[in-house]
C-alpha cells in the first residue's frame, strides 16, 4: 500500500521567479508522515527542465526528522515563451509522488514603453503627452497592461490600464499634466507599465514649472463692524515656494484707520501658510460701510491681496431689501446756505423711479425761511424702500448755515447701475435737482440753484458736495 508523504507534500518558496533568477531561485520543502526511525531519500524532478529544475536530483530526510529542503534553479532559455507553468515532483519508494506548481516569467518576455513628446509644462493639462505600450510576444490574445505614475502631483496615465488586443503588438494611451500651484521646477517623473508575465517597463517624461514664486491672503470673514474689536477676522497668507526655510512676511493695510494688521509675520520652516488677526477701527465717523485692502509681501514673491469691507456703528443700517448687492462708495455731506433769515426744511416723502439705462433724476424738495435768529441746523435725507438693489448709504446730511448761498446735495448710493431702481427719500428741500452717474460708478444727486420759500433775499449759490 503507497503512502502519502505528509499533507504538505512538496513546497516551493516563491512559486514565481524569473528564469533569470539562476540559481537557487526558489527553496522546496518535502516533508513525511511516516515514522522517522531512519532516513528517507526522495527524489525530485521537474517538469520542464527547460525552465527550472531541482538543484539536485534527490534530497534526504534524516533519521528522526520529518522534512528536508532543497534549492530549485531558475533555468534562462533566451526563447521568447512569455511565463511557463512548472511542476516540480517529490516521490520515494513505497510512497504516493507529492508535487508544487510554480511560475517562471521569461525575460524574453517584454514590455517597451515610449512617451511622446518627453517635456511638456504642467499647464498643459489633459492629453500633454501620448504612451505607447508594445510587447514582443505572440499576439493571439489581447494583453491586459497596467499604467501608473512615480509622481501623480505632476503627471498622471489618463486610464488605470491599456489593453493591447488580439493581433495587435502595441497601444497607445494619454498623459495628463497637472498643475500643482506650487513653485518646483521641473521635474523627472517616471512611469511605469507592467503586465502578468513580463517585467515592467518604464519610462522618463520631464514636467515643466509655469508657476511663479507668490504669496496669496485670505480674510475670514471679509466682512466686520468696526466695532468687532482686536480680533475681528483672521488672515491667512500662505506661499506657494519651498517650505525648507522659515519666510517673512510684511503686512500693511491701506487704510489704516479702519482695520490694521500686524507689521509682519513669520512662515515658519515646513509651513506653507500662517495666520494673523486683523483688528477693526471704531472710527467715530459716520462714512458707512469701508473697503480696505490688505497686503501680504515677502522678497522674491508676488504680493498677495485681499479686500475687506468694514461696516459703519455709528448709524443704524438701511432697512431696504434688495435682491442685488453693491459695493458702497462714499458718504456726502450737503450744504445749504441762506440769508440771515430762519429757514427749515418742510418734511416730505417721494418717490424716484430709475427705468433701465436711466442715469440721471431731477426732484424739488421745499425749504422754509424763517426770520429767527439761530444757529446753524442739520436735516437729512433718506433714502429707503430700494427695489432691485441695495441701500447702503440711506441717508444724505444738509446743514444749514446763515449766509447767502444756495443748496448743494450729494448722496452716494450704488454702483455699478442698476437695471431699474425705485427709492423713496423723506426731509426734502425747497432746491430741484438731478442725479448724476460719474465715471467711477457713484451716483451724486445736485440740486439746481433755487430761494428757500420765505426767505428774505436769499441768494443760493451752488457748492460742490464734498468727499468727507
Amino acid at each position: 500500500m503507497l503512502r502519502k508523504l505528509d499533507y504538505g507534500l512538496l513546497s516551493v518558496t516563491p512559486n514565481t521567479f524569473s528564469e533569470t533568477t539562476g540559481a537557487n531561485a526558489a527553496t522546496g520543502t518535502v516533508t513525511r508522515n511516516t515514522p522517522t526511525t531512519s532516513a528517507l531519500t526522495v527524489n525530485l524532478s521537474s517538469g520542464n527542465p527547460g525552465e527550472a529544475m531541482p538543484a539536485t536530483p534527490t534530497v534526504t530526510i534524516p533519521a528522526g526528522a520529518t522534512s528536508a529542503t532543497f534549492q530549485v534553479n531558475a533555468v534562462d532559455d533566451t526563447e521568447v515563451d512569455g511565463s511557463q507553468s512548472i511542476i516540480l515532483t517529490a516521490s520515494a519508494s513505497g510512497f504516493q509522488a507529492g508535487t508544487d506548481n510554480l511560475t517562471v516569467t521569461d525575460d524574453e518576455s517584454k514590455l517597451t514603453l515610449s512617451i511622446t513628446p518627453g517635456s511638456f509644462s504642467e499647464a498643459t493639462g489633459a492629453s500633454a503627452a501620448t504612451g505607447t505600450v508594445t510587447r514582443n510576444t505572440d499576439t493571439t490574445a489581447a494583453l491586459t497592461v497596467n499604467l501608473s505614475s512615480g509622481d501623480a502631483s505632476e503627471a498622471v496615465p489618463a486610464v488605470a490600464s491599456v489593453t493591447i488586443l488580439a493581433g495587435q503588438s502595441s497601444a497607445t494611451f494619454q498623459i495628463n499634466a497637472v498643475d500643482d500651484a506650487v513653485v518646483d521646477g521641473s521635474q523627472s517623473i517616471v512611469l511605469i507599465a507592467s503586465a502578468t508575465g513580463f517585467p515592467s517597463a518604464v519610462d522618463t517624461v520631464t514636467v515643466t514649472d509655469d508657476d511663479t514664486p507668490e504669496l496669496t491672503l485670505l480674510v475670514s470673514p471679509n466682512q466686520f463692524n468696526e466695532g468687532a474689536g482686536s480680533n475681528a477676522a483672521t488672515g491667512t497668507v500662505t506661499r506657494n515656494t519651498d517650505t525648507t526655510a522659515a519666510l517673512s512676511v510684511t503686512l500693511s493695510s491701506n487704510d489704516p484707520g479702519e482695520a490694521t494688521v500686524p507689521i509682519s509675520v513669520m512662515i515658519p520652516a515646513g509651513a506653507a501658510s500662517k495666520t494673523f488677526a486683523v483688528q477693526a477701527v471704531n472710527d467715530t465717523v459716520a462714512d458707512g460701510p469701508q473697503s480696505v485692502v490688505l497686503s501680504a509681501s515677502a522678497s522674491g514673491h508676488t504680493t498677495g491681496t485681499a479686500v475687506i469691507t468694514v461696516t459703519d456703528n455709528e448709524r443704524a443700517a438701511s432697512s431696504a431689501s434688495a435682491t442685488t448687492v453693491r459695493q458702497v462708495h462714499r458718504k456726502s455731506k450737503t450744504m445749504v446756505r441762506k440769508s440771515n433769515d430762519r429757514t427749515t426744511v418742510a418734511s416730505k416723502s417721494a418717490t424716484l423711479t430709475f427705468n433701465p439705462d436711466q442715469t440721471a433724476k431731477s426732484f424739488t424738495v421745499a425749504v422754509n425761511g424763517e426770520t429767527l435768529a439761530e444757529p446753524d441746523e442739520m436735516f437729512q435725507v433718506n433714502l429707503s424702500g430700494a427695489v432691485n438693489a441695495t441701500i447702503f448709504d440711506s441717508q444724505g446730511v444738509g446743514i444749514i448755515i446763515t449766509n447767502d448761498d444756495s443748496v448743494a446735495l450729494a448722496l452716494v448710493l450704488v454702483s455699478p447701475k442698476p437695471s431699474s431702481v425705485t427709492l423713496s427719500g423723506a426731509a426734502m428741500e425747497s432746491s430741484s435737482g438731478s442725479m448724476q452717474l460719474l465715471a467711477n460708478g457713484s451716483l451724486f444727486v445736485i440740486p439746481t440753484q433755487q430761494s428757500p420759500t420765505g426767505a428774505a433775499g436769499g441768494n443760493n449759490s451752488l457748492a460742490k458736495p464734498s468727499d468727507s
